[in-house]
């Protein structure tokens, strides 16, 4: 039996919850039925890196749309694979309206509406039924909204447990990480870890609501990872600043899981909204 061929690809693969998930994708759909490459339209990075060590054929396009539908055409996809934030970019209207690819399926990441290029799109995934009710549908007309399936569906992001199982920490290994950031004993921690260094999806909730925290929790630290920098510069800047510890953006797996085994309590919060986030999960 063929394989379906599968055409996987994003703008940029680099560090990011929709990088994330086209790793997943790609690293767990059936190899018995699947034959599955990659692409970058813009740039890749540390996905890419890892992808190709992994054994996948990766090619990145440096933002040259022309040598995109090239490929397309001579690869001859069955589905072409799409993650996307969902908004309008000239360059996905210019690659789907040629119909290059027999079927067309889009994972929508934050559920924006782009009526251009809808009609080129086969099958359109939201991360969830919030995003999907809340956000997408209301764009459509009332007949497509009585008839939405299944060209309109729900596929939560994969989650990769064994990944972080295998950085697991032991009790003395987190003692002792707390104490080289200077955590005392008996502190109780909480933090906002895991997301990107983006101002567009911080919010200040999550360190608003300090103040409030430290009258039922005098001794609470709180871990910021990957903050932007204008917030870093803030919130030194506040009388409650020596309790927050900030962490660097991290593309290294096991630094990554490392930061959520210090937590006593997850905290999260973004801007743009979060519905079924990589961070969350």
């Amino acid at each position: 039996m063929s394989k379906t061929r599968v055409l996987e690809i994003i703008n940029t693969l680099g560090v990011g919850g929709a990088q994330r998930t086209l790793e997943s994708f790609c690293r767990y759909l059936s190899k018995d039925l699947f034959e599955v490459k990659i692409a970058a339209v813009e740039f890749g990075g540390k996905r890419a890196e890892e992808l190709m060590t992994e054994g996948f054929l990766v090619d990145v396009f440096n933002g040259d749309v022309a040598a995109v539908k090239n490929y397309l055409q001579r690869e001859k996809f069955d589905i072409l694979h799409l993650h996307r934030s969902g908004r309008f970019e000239q360059h996905w209207l210019s690659i789907l309206k040629e119909r290059l690819v027999p079927f067309v399926v889009e994972t929508n990441v934050f559920a924006e509406f782009d009526k251009t290029t809808n009609p080129f799109i086969d099958v359109h995934l939201c991360k969830s039924m919030m995003m999907l009710n809340e956000r997408y549908l209301p764009n459509l007309s009332k007949s497509e909204r009585g008839s939405f399936w299944p060209k309109y569906r729900v596929l939560y992001n994969p989650v990769d447990v064994g990944l972080f199982d295998r950085f697991k920490l032991s009790d003395q290994e987190i003692a002792d990480k707390r104490r080289e950031l200077r955590i005392n004993e008996g502190e109780f921690v909480i933090g906002k870890v895991g997301a990107r260094a983006a101002i567009e999806k911080w919010s200040w909730l999550v360190v608003d609501m300090l103040p409030l925290l430290l009258r039922e929790i005098p001794n609470v630290k709180m871990i910021i990872q990957s903050a932007p920098a204008e917030v870093v510069e803030n919130l030194k800047q506040k009388p409650y600043a020596d309790r927050f510890i900030f962490c660097p953006e991290t593309t290294d797996e096991r630094e990554h899981a490392g930061y959520y085994q210090l937590l006593d309590v997850f905290v999260h919060t973004s801007k743009i909204g979060e519905a079924f986030g990589n961070t969350l999960n």
